[in-house]
C-alpha cells in the first residue's frame, strides 16, 4: 500500500496546484531553448523507458471522467472548477513505478500552461520550493517542490508540464537522446478515428494486475497472472458513466493458452463477456463494463 499512497500524495499535490494555477490571477516555464527542445518532443522521450506501467489519456475525449478524477482528489473543488481545469490539459502520460523504485511516479501532461498564472501560485507562502536545473544547452530551468509530498513539478514550455517524484530525470531526458522504442509505444501514440479517444494502458508485471481484477472471478489466478508477460488495456466511454474495458494478454507460455482460455471463459462467461485467442500466446478478453467510480478508485 506504501507505493499507491505515495503516488496518490504525489498526485494530489499535483492536482491541487493546477486547481490554484488556473483560478489565481517572474517567468516560471523554461526559456526559448527548453521551449524548442519540448516542442520537438514526444511523451516517451521524456517519461523514463523503464516504468511498470504506462497511461495515456485523453482529457477532451473523457472530460467527464477527467472532472470526475480531479473531483474525487482534490479536497474542496468544486465539480465546475475541476471542469474548467480538465479543459487545459490536452492528453495525460504518465509511467508508474520501477523494478529499482516502487514509489516512482511521472507524469506529462500536455496543454495550456500561461506563464502569468503560474507566479502567483508557485511561491513559498502555498508551500513551494523552487529549485534550478542547469541544462546542457546552459538554460536556467526552475522546477519546485511542494512541502506536503516529495512531488517535483517543471514547465519545460508553456504547453508542457512534467511532474515526477524526480523531475529532473524527466528534464535530463528531455535534453537526452532517450528513446523508447518498445512495441507499445507506436500502438500508444498511434492517433485517428475511434483510437483517439480511447484511455490506453500497458502493464509490463501484470501479476498484481490480474490478481487484483480478476481474482475471485476466475480460478487460479495467481498461477495465471504469473505466467502473463504483459497486458495491453483500453478504456472506452459507451454513454455516461458507462465504460467498457478490453484486455489483450501475452502469455510467456503458449503451451498454456489454452488451459487459460478455459479458465477466463468459465470464469466470464455469465457476465457475457467475450474471450479469444488471437494467436498461440495471446489472449483477448473485450467489452468488460466498467463504471467512472470503478476506474476512478483503480486509479
Amino acid at each position: 500500500m506504501k507505493r499507491f499512497d505515495c503516488v496518490k500524495s504525489g498526485a494530489l499535490v499535483a492536482l491541487c496546484f493546477c486547481a490554484s494555477m488556473f483560478f489565481a490571477s517572474c517567468k516560471t516555464t523554461g526559456g526559448e531553448a527548453s521551449a524548442a527542445i519540448a516542442a520537438k518532443k514526444t511523451p516517451f522521450e521524456v517519461l523514463s523507458n523503464d516504468s511498470a506501467v504506462y497511461l495515456k489519456m485523453p482529457v477532451k475525449e473523457n472530460m467527464d471522467l477527467a472532472t470526475q478524477i480531479i473531483t474525487s482528489k482534490v479536497q474542496g473543488i468544486s465539480e465546475k472548477d475541476a471542469k474548467r481545469l480538465a479543459k487545459q490539459i490536452n492528453v495525460l502520460w504518465a509511467g508508474l513505478s520501477s523494478k529499482d523504485n516502487l514509489n516512482r511516479a511521472e507524469f506529462y501532461a500536455s496543454g495550456s500552461y500561461p506563464p502569468a498564472a503560474l507566479a502567483s501560485v508557485l511561491t513559498e507562502k502555498n508551500g513551494w520550493k523552487k529549485k534550478n536545473f542547469l541544462s546542457p544547452t546552459e538554460d536556467d530551468l526552475p522546477y519546485y517542490m511542494h512541502s506536503s509530498a516529495k512531488m517535483e513539478i517543471s514547465f519545460p514550455s508553456t504547453a508542457v508540464l512534467c511532474a515526477s517524484t524526480n523531475v529532473k530525470t524527466m528534464l535530463n531526458n528531455l535534453y537526452s537522446t532517450n528513446t523508447n522504442t518498445a512495441d507499445f509505444v507506436s500502438w500508444m501514440e498511434n492517433k485517428g478515428g475511434e483510437d483517439s479517444s480511447l484511455i490506453k494502458f500497458y502493464v509490463t508485471d501484470p501479476s498484481k494486475f490480474i490478481t487484483g481484477f480478476l481474482g475471485g472471478i476466475i480460478p487460479n489466478s495467481k498461477n495465471f497472472a504469473a505466467n502473463c508477460k504483459d497486458i495491453y488495456g483500453t478504456l472506452l466511454n459507451k454513454s455516461g458513466d458507462d465504460y467498457l474495458l478490453s484486455l489483450k494478454i501475452n502469455l510467456n507460455n503458449p503451451k498454456a493458452a489454452t488451459a487459460y482460455m478455459s479458465m477466463l471463459k468459465l470464469g466470464l462467461a455469465l457476465a457475457g463477456i467475450t474471450v479469444t485467442q488471437p494467436d498461440e500466446k495471446t489472449l483477448s478478453v473485450q467489452d468488460i463494463p466498467v463504471k467512472q467510480s470503478q476506474i476512478i478508485s483503480l486509479l
